[in-house]
């Protein structure tokens, strides 16, 4: 194509494609090399004795990807489309066995290129940060990756987003980009770090035809006028659309139909019953010849005598085949990072905050609840805190509500948000945006301060109405706990958000495994009551630490004005706050033990949930 401009959305946006100016040069032009490659998972098993069966995905996978080309990847649903484009670039080793040989080159062939630098995959759903704008969102993935802010706007300019560069992403609620601006800004982000080898799945979903046509044209420039190798996946193009490509690949049943030029009907055609109308759209004919089991196995077997003998390439023979796991032993880590962990984390952190806080109406409303929360709470137990024994059990029952909401609403916050972000973390951290401990340890901070500015916002009300002393010191021991169990809780909801996908495993998974820490607290059941078997959950759970630091902070020096000498030595009521705390084995010397067990609670589940992203990540 010689057309310098044209027009991308349905906003019309203006984009200059210019051919002369390339929007970032790649290093090499890359050339794929693909021979008997296939890919063989196991299925989960319906019980969890018996090892699941095999099923192959891929199977004698043989073609060559010119460098420069772009390549078009058709078949029905579950032909294995999306999983040949993720072995192509490395991105599913973990989730079955890779057979065969994978090798990318430069274009003349005589170099060698690690497939895990020069490769990014764009997914079919955009999953970007709703709360910031195409120049935020790439200014941060360039500080992440050590690119000169410089090319943020000349991506910004070359992809036609300079007009919506500061607005919201957007989401279901927040109306923000279209979308085709999201799907740009999508494919913007790869752009940055400046890969040879672009993957798209499906990059026209959900699309118009016209949104579809100008996507696959900005792909189309990136292939023929900068050089990458693009391949992507699509469904049902237009006849235009699938003239446009370079070379198709047609896939059925995991194995190849077809792969060469769109027009090449020669070696498409079996017989007579197949044939292509010059009238209609081929991509229609095809994906209906791919659905009809007798004419795909006709396809296949023919495709096979086609191609037999020397691997067949849709333009370059590679010299030479590198094993795709050398290509993996070699090096893991998806190109090498030029920041620093520590500055990984900080910017992080603060896109994390950022996205976070850019829409205040949630923020204000999630804190508002708190407030009511707290005032609720605080009008049922409103002066309670008095110098009588009787004082006691509505203090504590105080305590212990805002022990647990502090805990419980916590752990449901980050877990469930943890179900939407998960998707995200895994394009960004496979494509090599960072490593997963900034990025861990970024999101935990946010998502602690966060969580403790509307903790506090519902402790604080609590506190004054309820008449717990007024002592400075006792007040910040109070903050400090309740930020403790913040801390706890965003932990411990990170480890459930990894396990699950939607607000019924939350559930299902945090009531079992809160409700014995909390039953066996010392408040539910005294602790001198609890059964025996029952003795190692008081031990270990943290509510009973949180707890006895609560009424240690309250109690300790404290007098009760309502039990005289006489009262005390007959019924045994309490003259002090000291008296209460020894009879319920609540030792005030280790009120800085009950506090370090509490923030090594913190620590473990922090390395816990760490662990737990690495192993889902691992599986997926």
């Amino acid at each position: 194509m010689t057309t310098a401009g044209m027009r991308l959305n349905d906003d019309d946006l203006e984009v200059s494609l210019i051919e002369d100016e390339t929007l970032l040069k790649t290093t090499a032009p890359v050339a794929i090399s693909c021979d008997r490659i296939g890919y063989i998972v196991r299925l989960p098993s319906p019980v969890p004795w018996k090892i699941g069966e095999k099923k192959t995905i891929l199977e004698g996978i043989t073609v060559n990807f010119e460098a420069g080309s772009i390549t078009a990847m058709l078949g029905p649903s579950g032909a294995g489309k999306s999983t040949l484009l993720e072995v192509l670039g490395g991105f599913n080793h973990n989730r079955g066995l890779v057979l065969g040989d994978l090798s990318a080159r430069s274009k003349d062939g005589e170099i060698e290129i690690d497939i895990f630098d020069c490769a990014c995959l764009i997914p079919q759903d955009d999953v970007l940060l709703p709360g910031l704008s195409p120049r935020e969102t790439l200014i941060f993935s360039a500080q992440l990756r050590g690119v000169a802010k410089e090319r943020v706007d000349k991506i910004l300019y070359q992809l036609g987003l300079l007009d919506c560069a500061d607005t919201r992403v957007g989401s279901v609620e927040k109306k923000g980009l279209s979308g085709g601006q999201r799907k740009r800004l999508s494919i913007s982000l790869e752009l940055l770090d400046n890969p040879g080898l672009i993957l798209a799945d499906e990059p026209t979903s959900g699309l118009d035809s016209k949104m579809a046509a100008d996507v696959i044209h900005l792909l189309r420039n990136l292939s023929s006028k900068e050089e990458r190798t693009v391949i992507t996946t699509i469904h049902q193009p237009t006849s235009t659309m699938y003239h446009s490509f370079d070379y198709v690949v047609l896939l059925a049943k995991g194995r190849i139909c077809y792969a060469g030029p769109p027009g090449d009907y020669a070696a498409l055609t079996t017989n007579t019953t197949m044939q292509v109308s010059e009238n209609v759209n081929p991509a229609e004919i095809f994906m209906e010849w791919l659905q009809d089991e007798e004419k795909v196995e006709s396809m296949i077997t023919k495709w096979g005598r086609y191609t037999s003998g020397p691997p067949i390439s849709l333009a370059l023979k590679s010299k030479r085949k590198a094993s795709f796991f050398q290509c993996f032993l070699k090096k893991k880590r998806r190109r090498q990072r030029s920041t620093s962990i520590l500055s990984q984390a900080i910017i992080l952190g603060r896109r994390q905050l950022m996205d976070k806080l850019k829409d205040p109406e949630k923020f204000i409303s999630s804190i508002t609840v708190k407030i009511l929360i707290g005032f609720i709470i605080g009008g049922v137990w409103v002066n309670q805190s008095g110098h009588k024994e009787t004082n006691i059990f509505p203090v504590q029952g105080a305590l212990f509500i805002v022990s647990i909401n502090s805990m419980m609403d916590t752990v449901f916050v980050t877990a469930l948000s943890l179900t939407h972000s998960k998707a995200l973390l895994l394009r960004e951290y496979k494509n090599g945006f960072y490593s997963l401990f900034p990025r861990h340890v970024a999101v935990l901070f946010v998502d602690s301060l966060l969580a403790s500015v509307a903790t506090l916002a519902m402790a604080l009300p609590v506190y004054f109405l309820v008449g717990l002393r007024r002592e400075l010191f006792i007040f910040l021991r109070y903050l400090l706990i309740c930020i403790l169990l913040v801390c706890l809780g965003v932990s411990f909801g990170h480890c459930i958000g990894t396990l699950a996908d939607n607000f019924q495993q939350v559930q299902s998974l945090v009531s079992p495994s809160l409700t014995p820490l909390i039953l066996f607290s010392g408040y539910m059941i005294p602790q001198k009551q609890i059964p025996y078997w029952g003795k190692w959950l008081y031990d270990v759970s943290f509510f009973q630490y949180a707890m006895t630091l609560f009424q240690i902070n309250q109690f300790r020096d404290f007098n009760f004005h309502d039990c005289s000498d006489l009262e005390r030595k007959f019924t045994g009521c309490y003259q002090t706050g000291g008296q209460f705390l020894r009879d319920n084995d609540m030792n005030p010397t280790l009120s800085a033990r009950y506090f370090f067990i509490l923030a090594a609670y913190a620590v473990l589940l922090f390395f816990v949930s760490y662990v737990a992203y690495s192993q889902a990540i691992a599986r997926l």
